[in-house]
């Protein structure tokens, strides 16, 4: 009887010190706030479905190269709220463009651009020639005739981004209204405010609608250089990628 006495608190004693030794142990404690905050929702599009159709026949291309009539595009972003947002473009027939040198400087509607940055040139696709070797068709490039476009619905421009996503502005439309995957000032993409002009280094605003009119020109090489016996199908396509800021 006596042991079971002894051994009964001795257990309860051994079971009391594990518990406390427990709870010594666990002198702090964490909460871990997870999550996210999400950007409005914005959308990008053209009219048109975003396609351009340009017809010309071969015997009338020029032989130092040919610039094709100019087509207008619409291009629409609209946020649910006020929201920092850019375009970048990206062309996914880069590899397919000719080069400035490749024709005359008169087949291009900015020659200065085109002239200065191979990323004011968009490539349109090739064709084989006789041995199924494929051939540069040629450029295109995009315009923004002065930058104008309707922000939030009062008259505005599109305007391109620095490196550091600021604005940039050099007053001179071969620059600053021909648009480019990037040129000697504008590295980021274009975005879009209300108003005139504003200078380079101003930081971005938030805007809900942005909508301008795109001028696209083809320029098709040297006809020497392409099958004349065949019917060439022009390829081009620049993804218009919205950024958030």
């Amino acid at each position: 009887m006596k042991l079971h006495q002894f051994i009964a608190p001795a257990a309860a004693l051994a079971l009391l010190g594990v518990t406390c030794s427990a709870m010594a142990q666990q002198t702090s404690a964490t909460i871990e706030v997870r999550g996210e905050i999400t950007p409005p929702a914005c959308n990008i599009g053209f009219d048109r479905n975003g396609e351009l159709t340009f017809t010309r026949a071969f015997n009338a291309l020029d032989a130092g190269g040919t610039k094709l009539e100019s087509q207008n595009i619409d291009m629409n972003v609209s946020c649910e709220a006020p929201t920092r947002v850019a375009v970048k473009l990206t062309d996914a027939k880069a590899a397919s463009k000719i080069a400035y040198s490749d024709v005359s400087s008169s087949a291009w509607v900015d020659a200065t651009a085109a002239s200065n940055w191979s990323g004011s040139i968009f490539g349109l696709g090739t064709t084989p020639d006789g041995e199924n070797n494929p051939q540069k068709i040629g450029g295109f490039m995009i315009q923004v005739p002065s930058g104008d476009a309707t922000v939030d619905n009062q008259p505005g421009k599109m305007a391109g981004l620095q490196a550091n996503d600021t604005l940039y502005y050099s007053g001179q439309s071969f620059r600053d209204s021909t648009l480019a995957t990037e040129n000697d000032g504008i590295r980021n993409g274009y975005t879009f405010y209300t108003g005139g002009w504003r200078g380079s280094g101003t930081v971005p605003v938030a805007f809900e609608t942005a909508a301008t009119t795109l001028t696209v020109t083809p320029t098709i090489t040297k006809p020497a250089n392409l099958p004349a016996g065949d019917e060439i199908q022009l390829d081009g396509q620049v993804n218009f990628e919205l950024r958030y800021l």
